[in-house]
């Protein structure tokens, strides 16, 4: 695989590494940096000044070298995850560009704590992360290091291709939802919940269609 093919992954983090020096500089030792927000859009974890700028840059960049040397190790050792190298250039422009978002995101609110519409970010920002996965998902190929019957074979490749292609769906519409329920929170209790909950059914749904494809043999 080209470092080109990463170009995405690299123009993120190298914005994220000038957005860390700057703040490093502009930000007082005693800030708290938002570390967590949980299902209702709250801030429920501060962290300080060398967690909040560095540890997470030191994370993604983390995150980037596994999803780009990890996938060469298996090539090596094993031929059939040849045919899905091209998946992890997706994969790794996908995650990284959201992480680097985020990040760069909680320093600009450790800067202006009293942004109203934290929820609504944080909520298109996971709507995007889950419509992208949800378009890589349908081009994931099916392989396995399991000794399957060739007579076989066709039958669990259709059967990874309709799981595969549903979960994507899936996970376009949780996006979807992610980002109405930034819309809807503006206007409503955000601890009730119910868009969320909507969403983790959604995104449980390929499991449960899984496993009836499974059982009903189809």
């Amino acid at each position: 695989m080209r470092l080109m093919q990463y170009r995405t992954s690299l123009i993120a983090l190298t914005i994220q590494i000038l957005m860390m020096i700057y703040f490093a500089v502009a930000l007082p030792h005693n800030i708290e940096i938002p570390a967590h927000w949980n299902l209702q859009g709250d801030i429920d974890r501060y962290a300080g000044k060398t967690e909040g700028i560095y540890l997470f840059v030191g994370m993604n960049l983390a995150t980037f070298l596994s999803l780009y040397f990890v996938p060469k190790v298996l090539a090596k050792k094993d031929e059939r995850y040849r045919k899905a190298m091209y998946i992890f250039p997706l994969l790794c422009n996908t995650l990284i560009s959201f992480f680097a978002a985020i990040h760069i995101f909680t320093l600009m609110l450790a800067v202006s704590p009293g942004f109203a519409y934290v929820t609504l970010v944080m909520n298109t920002l996971l709507a995007i992360l889950f419509c992208a996965i949800g378009r890589i998902l349908p081009r994931i190929p099916f392989v396995t290091t399991i000794e399957i019957d060739p007579r076989h074979m066709e039958k669990w490749q259709n059967l990874w291709h309709r799981i595969s292609r549903f979960a994507g769906w899936c996970f376009v519409a949780g996006g979807i939802l992610f980002f109405a329920s930034g819309i809807v929170q503006q206007f409503i209790d955000p601890r009730l919940g119910i868009i969320n909950m909507i969403v983790l059914f959604v995104l449980a749904a390929p499991v449960f269609y899984s496993i009836f494809l499974l059982i009903s043999g189809r």
